[in-house]
């Protein structure tokens, strides 16, 4: 079997021939995507994940701007969304915000003249171009990742506001961020429906969500209410719902067990997150986890890295099930010595 039937394996909660063992696309394309050397791995079981917009936002009355800026010494992007009410913008050094989009009250209305004005529709093709495409390349099928973006309280803490606005902003305009949060939402399930009837298998959410930066009450009501109403829309469409949950998750881990979806997927142990994998299975024993070994595992000693890798299929999987391996934050510098270490643990651990 290839990596991609392990993974549907995986999907069904049924046990696969070796637990999927996947790397990111955007890793693959940032590291000679065309060196033989990837080809070896898919044909020795690593599985390639790419996120896939199916639906697109379409802004009437938005005109967008990028250009260069020089700050302290530093070229930055700047991006600026100008609009009838007003011109808002942000500021980042290639992946990484410095000036989120929202600051103060006007940019609340710029946002939300921009959201309220939003049109959404299906962009299937999407699906099918990078299949065809990831096929012709590489001696593997693609794990599709049905990408819906972040859940409308995350959008607002990770891409609009930033945590530290965000922080403030809670207090100091909290009848703006519950307006902005609500019209989000309403653009959020429209997106939702589109997705749910196309293509693909599963739709998730890339959260990036830490408990200790929203806390349990946020939780409960502005994020367990909007995995409630994903998670049938989802289902009644023969699709896995699931979040990116990469930070901190213990102080909800009740909480995460009684939400709606899935599967959690770039489950990260200590130190970046805060479960350890034989926790985490006995706090959530019916989700699939789809984790990520800390970066800084890969470079142990290979035969440590091995016997590591096999404890943590043990503690993480229910009899070979419900769990999936995968590199989705960070390539690992030795990634070419390294990932077949990790294939072969999972092989071995299959046998035992």
């Amino acid at each position: 079997m290839n990596a991609k039937e392990q993974v549907d394996i995986f999907l069904n909660r049924e046990k696969p021939d070796v637990i999927p063992y996947t790397v990111n696309i955007r890793m693959w394309r940032m590291n000679n995507p065309d060196d033989p050397i990837w080809n070896e791995f898919f044909k020795e079981g690593l599985g390639l994940s790419c996120h896939v917009p199916t639906a697109k936002e379409i802004h009437k009355g938005v005109t967008l701007k990028k250009e260069t800026c020089n700050v302290n010494g530093r070229v930055l992007e700047k991006t600026t969304l100008s609009t009838p009410v007003g011109d808002i913008y942000r500021i980042a050094d290639g992946s990484w915000t410095l000036k989120y989009w929202i600051e103060n009250e006007k940019d609340y209305e710029v946002m939300l003249y921009i959201v309220k004005n939003t049109d959404i529709v299906p962009d299937y093709d999407n699906y099918r171009m990078l299949v065809d495409e990831i096929e012709s390349r590489t001696a593997t099928s693609p794990v599709i990742k049905l990408q819906m973006g972040r859940s409308p309280f995350q959008k607002l803490q990770v891409e609009l506001l930033g945590l530290e606005n965000f922080a403030f902003h809670l207090f100091d305009y909290e009848d703006l961020v519950d307006e902005l949060y609500k019209a989000l939402y309403k653009n959020f399930i429209k997106k939702l429906e589109i997705v749910a009837e196309g293509p693909g298998r599963f739709i998730w959410l890339g959260e990036n969500f830490s408990a200790e930066t929203i806390g349990r009450e946020r939780y409960k009501t502005k994020l367990m209410n909007v995995y409630e109403e994903c998670a049938p829309l989802a289902h009644q469409n023969g699709k896995i719902f699931g979040v990116h949950f990469d930070g901190r998750t213990n102080a909800c881990k009740d909480l995460i067990a009684n939400s709606a979806f899935d599967l959690i997927e770039s489950l990260t142990p200590p130190p970046e997150g805060d479960m350890e994998y034989k926790d985490a299975r006995i706090a959530w024993p019916d989700k699939l986890l789809w984790c990520n070994i800390n970066v800084s595992k890969y470079f142990m000693p290979f035969n440590e890295l091995s016997a590591l890798v096999k404890q943590y299929a043990r503690d993480a999987s229910v009899d070979g099930r419900l769990l999936a391996f995968g590199i989705s934050e960070d390539l690992p510098a030795n990634w070419r010595d390294s990932i077949p270490v990790v294939l072969r643990a999972l092989k071995e651990y299959a046998l035992e």
